[in-house]
């Protein structure tokens, strides 16, 4: 490693243990790398988990996009950010709270735009913040098309042909992580507008976990190209699936009722995602935003959008009784309307806004 890319990694690190140590002693909680994921805990006699942090890359339309020349959309028109999914453990809904708030002030502190986490808990994640932002639907495999002997007979032969004749479905292997990264990656760029990258490391890891438990990816092939492919595990459920042509999903798997997940996110450090947020023309709006989490974020704001993004700008305490806000949002209401699921005005001037619309996060 270069020593200045080392001095960087040395500097970030020891950045990362002085936010943790201010959160420690805040929240009263204890903090611990496992793998990839930092658990916050909760010390009783051990340390009690009650919440799991897990990073991510991710990948955010640049807004306005660049110029294209009939060209389709590529990763170029993307820029990366980081981003984080927590899951709440344990039973000790004290202990989830209080673990709740030290990572929201912890992911604000590190400059994470937002944060992701399952819709299981909606009413507990409302009252932190967090919003509905995506409802995907759940599917299982189409068994009358694909059965356990067809798929079983692709991972032992590598591939089968299949009706008509110029499509075949093979197992993922390991020389074969690299295209398949490259192909959900390009995929997905051009159809939303935020997205967790995809690198041969993570389908490596949910490859491993799938055929330990039965199941495995397979790769839809036309012609020898790669059209999409599904993840499935041992029961026949679908852990995840890319397709250029959405409709060719329908082919292959059955929508489950009843199943969807619900995604919700939140506002980690606000200045940073309004970075990412931009507007058609100049737009300008007098705002009262309420944190009842973060209570930096409480406050009378203008908020400056144009071509190349926005910022807020806090109003003075001696003007707050004479400002006049246009509207009065909660920090949840604001990342349901960033991440394009709600609207929050009936306006040209709110509709001129670019949103992180759509959002595909099926991680969770």
């Amino acid at each position: 490693m270069e020593t200045s890319k080392m001095e960087q990694v040395i500097r970030a690190e020891a950045a990362d243990y002085r936010i943790r140590s201010r959160i420690e002693h805040k929240y009263d909680v204890l903090t611990q790398n496992e793998g990839e994921e930092i658990l916050f805990q909760i010390q009783e006699k051990e340390p009690v988990s009650a919440l799991r942090l897990k990073p991510y890359s991710a990948a955010i339309r640049r807004i306005p996009a660049l110029p294209r020349n009939n060209r389709l959309l590529s990763m170029a028109d993307m820029t990366r950010t980081d981003t984080s999914i927590i899951t709440l453990t344990g039973e000790n809904e004290s202990y989830q709270r209080r673990a709740l708030e030290a990572a929201i002030a912890y992911q604000d502190a590190m400059g994470i735009p937002c944060i992701f986490a399952s819709g299981e808990k909606e009413q507990l994640l409302t009252e932190y913040g967090f919003g509905t932002v995506l409802k995907l639907p759940s599917y299982r495999i189409n068994q009358e098309l694909l059965s356990d002997s067809l798929l079983l007979q692709a991972r032992i032969s590598g591939s089968i042909e299949f009706v008509p004749s110029y499509i075949k479905i093979a197992a993922l292997r390991r020389n074969g992580l690299m295209e398949l990264s490259h192909f959900a990656n390009t995929v997905l760029c051009r159809k939303y507008g935020l997205f967790m990258i995809r690198g041969a490391v993570y389908y490596e890891k949910m490859l491993q976990e799938l055929e330990a438990d039965g199941g495995g990816i397979y790769l839809i092939m036309e012609y020898g190209n790669l059209k999409g492919y599904f993840a499935v595990d041992g029961k026949g459920e679908v852990r995840e699936s890319i397709f250029e042509n959405d409709l060719e999903c329908e082919r292959y798997m059955i929508k489950q009722s009843g199943k969807e997940k619900h995604v919700m996110a939140r506002v980690g450090n606000l200045t940073q995602l309004l970075r990412y947020i931009a507007s058609k023309g100049k737009v300008t709006i007098a705002l009262q935003l309420t944190d009842d989490v973060n209570s930096a974020n409480n406050g009378y704001y203008i908020w400056y959008l144009d071509d190349d993004g926005s910022r807020i700008e806090r109003i003075a305490e001696k003007d707050e009784e004479i400002f006049r806000p246009e509207l009065n949002i909660t920090i949840g209401q604001l990342i349901t309307f960033l991440l394009g699921y709600d609207k929050l005005k009936e306006s040209l001037k709110f509709d001129s806004i670019y949103v992180i619309n759509p959002v595909f996060i099926n991680e969770i």
